[in-house]
Order: C-alpha cells, then structure tokens, then sequence
C-alpha cells in the first residue's frame, strides 16, 4: 500500500501530531454541541411551539429535517440522540488522544484504533453520499474523500514507519552480543 516519509511539507510524525490535535478539537467540538442539545432537551419545558421553533432551529443545523408530531417523542429521540452522540464523540476523543500519544512514543499500536476509526468514518461518509445522491453531495464526497484518503495514508504511513522501528530494534537486540559472557564463549 501506498506510504509517505512526508505530510505535505512538514516531517510526518509532525503532520500526524497536527492531524491529531485537528481531531481532538473536532471531537471536542462535537461533545460541546451535543451536550448543549441534551441540556436544552432537558432545561426547556414542552410548550409545542416554543419546542418547534427552538427543534427547528437547533435540529436543522445539524441537517435533521422532521416534522413535530409528539412533543414528547421529539424530546425523547432529542435525549437519545445526544447521549449517543456524547458517548460517540468521546469515544473519538480518547482515541485521538492515543493517537497523540502514539506519535509522541513512536508505538504503533496506539495509531492503529484511530486509523481504523478513520477508515471507518471514511466509508460512512462516502455511503451517506451516495444515499443522498445529487451533485452537491456528490462534489462534497469526492472532497471529503479525498482529505480523508489522504489522512489515512498519513496514519496508515506512520503505523507502519512505527511498527518497522520496533522491529528493527527487536533484531538488533535479539542479536547483540549478551554482557558479562567472555568472547571465546560465545559462538554465533
């Protein structure tokens, strides 16, 4: 598969490190506005119009479209939506987090979830694309795709850069002369 020594113009454990503090933020993001939809799902009483006017505009930043039939299935659909999105993007976080952390201790194991997650999310938004189907959301795919193509070759890239060090580095110690044994002992 496809690897870098590079991202962009930057050395690539520095565009993985700007890549994953870009995901933190984005997942941080993504907690804050869930939260702040739970909270307004539990703070604001259930007058119809008051919840229609505040779902409309909340909801539909968020590219829901749907039409108020119960006040309260709104409400509960609301909370769950939010929980699970809460849980979601923090699940992201942590694992962005290792990501970071990965980078910064050169372990390719810690790279692994996230770029897999990247994978993941990759996919996903390809296939709502295509769902959705019209030219907009196409271009939008072909974008999105290809940033997040490339965000994968960068974390596949360092996945495997990490794992090659550490197995260079069993070798040589597999292979090193052991202390305190006399030279005319050993037999290699």
């Amino acid at each position: 598969m496809l690897t870098f020594n590079s991202c962009l113009c930057l050395k690539l454990e520095t565009g993985g490190k700007i890549l994953g503090w870009f995901l933190i933020i984005m997942s941080s993001i993504l907690v804050l506005m869930s939260g702040l939809m739970l909270a307004l799902t539990l703070i604001i009483p259930c007058d119809k119009q008051a919840r229609i006017d505040l779902d409309a505009q909340i909801l539909t930043t968020f590219g829901f479209d749907y039409e108020l039939s119960d006040c309260q299935s709104i409400t509960l659909e609301n909370l769950l939506l939010s929980t699970i999105l809460i849980l979601l993007a923090s699940g992201c976080f942590i694992i962005y987090l290792q990501l970071l952390r990965g980078i910064s201790t050169r372990s390719h194991e810690r790279i692994l979830p996230a770029l897999i997650l990247e994978i993941i999310s990759l996919i996903s938004v390809i296939v709502e694309e295509l769902i959705s189907f019209n030219i907009k959301a196409l271009l939008s795919a072909l974008i999105t795709g290809c940033i997040s193509i490339y965000f994968c070759l960068i974390l596949y890239s360092l996945y495997v850069k990490f794992k090659n060090e550490k197995k260079a580095a069993n070798v040589k110690v597999m292979y090193s002369k052991p202390e305190g044994i006399p030279e005319d002992l050993l037999v290699i």
